[in-house]
């Protein structure tokens, strides 16, 4: 038999005695490693990008030297905007494979086209920052980031339905459907652009449109792959099968006994000349066998300092990657506070807020200290004017009975007002009433009017209008169950 591993061949049993691997199994795994790939292969030339990098994964799990699964997984992360995982296929592709690997190719031409990389990369940045403005409920926000996103990548895939899931939450359906077609005509099949076309169209169908991922993709032609038609590096691998060959009875003993008899004959002939001639050669086949079991070990030597050269390599790398992502977050940080420094000066309390809103989700730490500074003051002097702003205009929404403004201005002025700012128990009194009025609220309601009552000098605050107020905050959490007095 001959062993798929180590190249050489050996007499019986499955596991090869040189480099103790089960062959059976190993082309067992390199079958299914390979039928995985052609159907990779097969869904990304019919544009389903979904389920071709699902089958190309499992090739790679399976065998994880599948240098073409492993170029084509590369490609297709590429191909929908995952940048950092395709390029860390290729260069694992490359550590295993150096000559005639088109994963070399791949990472030249990114690395020679370093504008259009940090273009792909401010796209991931703005999709990452969009998804910090949908978790505090800036739905406005997220969609001009990826907007932003987009122009850098059209292709990108999550960008592009998380744009879609934002316009369906504005009730804005045709550009939910335009995006949602975008996303159909990169990836026919997409799961996430599916279910968002059953919420659009209930009981619809659409139409497929068959097109091949090396026709139409972009990302070939920015990575290394062929240009025109289906002439790519990537063609679907045979796979060869165990076939049982079957042989007629009669022609087996046939053969057995004349066998048989030839064997006879000779012996009888030649036994002499067969014993010597047998002795040379087994002295000359232990001798071959020395010399190869020396070879193979002086072999798997060199074999084993290439491979921990190679871990090396690729630990270094890494490393270099890390450090290139915090200096690139770092100085968006620090572009961030400037951008919020900018808002800041304009002066307007819309500016003001987003100035501030800026500034909350990011880290001021290991920055400059002017640059700390900076956003330390343009906080400190923002929150106190917005909590003001908001507070006033909450009181005078309420007195024009314009509940509902009121709320919505009142909680704003509790998320910047500090509790010496003249109007804080004006804003718990208005905020704690509205929430009275509201049965669903009432926990809140019970919450903001103690926080009230506790404010130090509560009892003495001026007769007008506090006693009046005084009196209605006590009546409000009695008729919720609350003694003002004894909580």
């Amino acid at each position: 038999m001959h062993c798929p591993n180590c190249g050489k061949n050996f007499d019986s049993g499955n596991q090869c005695p040189y480099c103790q691997i089960d062959a059976v199994l190993f082309k067992g795994t390199e079958r299914m490693s390979n039928r995985l790939y052609n159907e990779g292969l097969e869904r990304l030339h019919s544009m389903d990008y979904t389920h071709g990098i699902q089958a190309l994964t499992r090739s790679v799990a399976i065998n994880k030297h599948n240098i073409m699964a492993r170029n084509l997984l590369g490609l297709a992360l590429f191909e929908i905007g995952h940048i950092g995982d395709a390029l860390k296929h290729w260069v694992i592709s490359q550590s295993q494979l150096r000559e005639n690997n088109p994963a070399k190719d791949y990472l030249e031409r990114i690395n020679k086209n370093t504008r259009k990389f940090e273009q792909l990369n401010e796209a991931v940045v703005l999709y990452n920052r969009a998804l910090e403005y949908l978790r505090q409920d800036s739905d406005d926000l997220a969609v001009i980031q990826l907007k932003k996103s987009l122009e850098f990548n059209p292709r990108f895939l999550d960008a592009l339905n998380l744009l879609t899931l934002c316009y369906l939450q504005q009730r804005n359906r045709q550009q939910a459907n335009v995006m949602m077609e975008r996303v159909f005509s990169v990836d026919a099949r997409n799961p996430i652009a599916l279910r968002n076309f059953s919420i659009i169209n209930p009981g619809g169908k659409r139409s497929e449109t068959r097109r091949s991922f090396f026709k139409s993709s972009p990302a070939a032609d920015t990575a290394g792959a062929a240009k025109t038609g289906d002439a790519s590096p990537f063609k679907t691998i045979a796979i060869k099968e165990k076939k049982t060959t079957y042989f007629h009875i009669v022609g087996i003993l046939s053969f057995l006994i004349g066998a048989a008899c030839m064997l006879a004959f000779g012996l009888f002939l030649y036994l002499p000349g067969i014993e010597r001639s047998h002795t040379i050669a087994l002295r000359d086949v232990q001798r071959d066998m020395d010399n190869a079991a020396l070879m193979h070990q002086q072999e798997m030597g060199a074999h084993a300092g290439d491979i921990s050269r190679m871990y090396a390599r690729i630990d270094e790398i890494n490393a270099e990657l890390e450090t290139w992502q915090e200096q690139y977050t770092k100085a968006d940080r620090i572009i961030r506070v400037f951008l919020a420094n900018t808002r800041y000066i304009a002066g307007e309390m819309e500016d003001l807020r987003a100035a501030v809103d800026m500034l909350e989700i990011i880290s001021l730490e290991g920055l400059p200290v002017d640059t700390v500074a900076m956003a330390l003051e343009i906080i400190e002097s923002a929150q106190p004017r917005l909590a003001t702003f908001y507070a006033l205009g909450g009181i005078e929404s309420f007195n024009a009975s314009d509940y509902d403004r009121a709320l919505i201005q009142l909680q704003d002025a509790r998320r910047f007002i500090a509790p010496y700012n003249p109007q804080y128990p004006h804003m718990l009194y208005f905020l704690g009433t509205l929430y009275y009025r509201a049965p669903a609220r009432q926990e809140e309601a019970i919450e903001t009017l103690l926080e009230l009552t506790n404010i130090s000098g509560y009892a003495d605050f001026p007769a007008n209008p506090w006693n009046a107020r005084r009196t209605r905050v006590t009546g409000m959490l009695e008729n919720m169950g609350v003694n003002p007095n004894n909580e």
